[in-house]
């Protein structure tokens, strides 16, 4: 039986600092959810071990994007990473950025670093690499060692990992293999964050060379408690006046059951990082999805609006399917009960909260995603969807142990549509699948073994 230790792979030292490293811009430029709260554990364990921490990344250009106060502080950066157009230049930015990182704590005497690197590219892995032996070689009576742990609900979306380098000796692909590869001075874990338990083993992704775990969100508690903070609909639905337009068209009879996803829909994914196939199962589950729409306001003989970001409204609307319209052709005293649109192009992220709390239901595209465990924190319902799929950064292996609130991209519309009646009408099933999500949820965040903030602990050698 394997200990934890061997399970780790991991040196066996205190770390002497701690470093995050965000290689590339996240969220169209703005500082994520994930980063921030990443950001809070480690400012946990400099309280708790007074640990030495320090950030890397790109500059945010919309910090006022979100609210301290809600999703925890932006620190500033230690080192900035400059932004680069092209693969070469962003391995090249994010390389010296780390070797003067990694130079600097070297020369105050640190030997031993614990890293987390937020993304699932070899871009911050490469340049550990590179940082670590620039040092080591200059230094090989008194080397430095770093544990480093890539953080992400995905491991690299190819199935071959490029081993090529180009003239100046930086890899042409995202996906550079020999960077996820562990050696003398650098131990590498691949945590993939998840709520729905599954064997990380079984996913034919899994980089070579690193050791691959399971872990929750890295939520803290704090973060978790704020968004279990019990909201009504009728004050979730009025802070959103303003914020998604004609919001306040709908009434408390309507139904708001939003499709929360990034831009999937944009034909021309198609070969960068979406296949023909996999685009295919958005088209069918996507209609799919509205058909189901369409049925549910039928036999409810209510309205039922459909937030979901612009590029899926232009798709939708191309279909001209029957009794889905524009916000623009709404009128409050129509007869005729129907599925209408309400693009949006950014929700700040802290009004996540209410446009979740206000919802009936809520579709995700994928257990992956920050709104997947946010949807479970606020007690909404919600069903899973997983498009794109056919293969799709390991979406489908991530949802296999979902026993229920899953819905296949390729179900008829009627029975979609029906499991949505079904949740809308009877509350005890409605409950009972709220249960169910938050259940798993618990488990992962208190499990020892897959908590987040216990792993980052563990890998940094600071247990008590």
């Amino acid at each position: 039986m394997l200990t934890r230790q061997t399970e780790l792979n991991i040196f066996k030292k205190k770390s002497e600092a701690l470093l995050r490293v965000v290689p590339v811009a996240l969220a169209g430029g703005g500082p994520v959810t994930q980063t921030i709260q990443i950001d809070e554990w480690f400012n946990i364990l400099n309280k708790k071990y007074t640990i030495p921490v320090r950030r890397l990344g790109v500059k945010s250009p919309r910090s006022e994007f979100v609210n301290e106060n809600f999703t925890g502080k932006i620190y500033s950066l230690d080192q900035e990473i400059e932004t680069s157009a092209s693969i070469k230049g962003i391995y090249k930015n994010v390389t010296d950025a780390v070797v003067r990182e990694v130079e600097y704590l070297y020369s105050n005497g640190i030997r031993h670093i614990t890293g987390v690197c937020c993304g699932y590219t070899s871009y911050g892995p490469f340049a550990f690499q590179r940082a670590l032996k620039k040092v080591n070689l200059s230094n090989k009576n008194d080397i430095l060692t770093a544990n480093l742990m890539i953080q992400d609900s995905s491991f690299p979306d190819t199935d071959n990992l490029s081993e090529s380098l180009d003239i100046d000796g930086y890899p042409m692909t995202r996906f550079y293999g020999p960077a996820y590869q562990s050696n003398s001075w650098l131990k590498i874990v691949f945590t993939l964050n998840a709520v729905v338990p599954f064997d990380v083993t079984l996913s034919k992704r899994i980089p070579q060379g690193c050791t691959p775990l399971l872990a929750s969100f890295p939520f803290t508690k704090t973060y978790i408690s704020k968004w279990q903070k019990k909201m009504s609909k009728s004050d979730a639905m009025e802070q959103l006046n303003g914020v998604i337009p004609s919001w306040e068209k709908i009434t408390h009879n309507d139904l708001i059951i939003p499709f929360l996803s990034s831009d999937i829909w944009d034909p021309s994914f198609i070969g960068k990082w979406m296949t023909q196939q996999q685009f295919n199962t958005v088209v069918e589950g996507t209609l799919n999805f509205v058909k189901a729409l369409s049925y549910v306001s039928k036999v409810t003989k209510k309205n039922v609006f459909l937030p979901i970001i612009k590029n899926a409204e232009k798709f939708i609307l191309s279909q001209n399917m029957s009794d889905v319209y524009p916000m623009n052709a709404y009128e409050v005293s129509m007869k005729k009960r129907a599925v209408y649109i309400m693009p949006y192009n950014v929700i700040p992220q802290h009004l996540f909260i209410n446009l979740i709390a206000a919802s009936d239901i809520v579709v995700n595209r994928s257990t992956q995603s920050n709104s997947f465990i946010e949807t479970i924190m606020t007690d909404t319902a919600q069903l899973v969807s997983i498009i794109p799929a056919a293969d799709y950064m390991d979406g489908e292996l991530m949802a296999m142990n979902l026993k229920h609130g899953l819905i296949a991209y390729n179900w008829p519309s009627e029975k979609i549509g029906m499991e949505i009646e079904k949740i809308i009408t009877d509350n005890t099933y409605k409950n009972d699948l709220i249960g169910k999500f938050k259940q798993m949820l618990i488990k992962m965040n208190e499990d020892q073994k897959t908590n987040f903030g216990s792993i980052l602990t563990e890998v940094s050698g600071l247990i008590d």
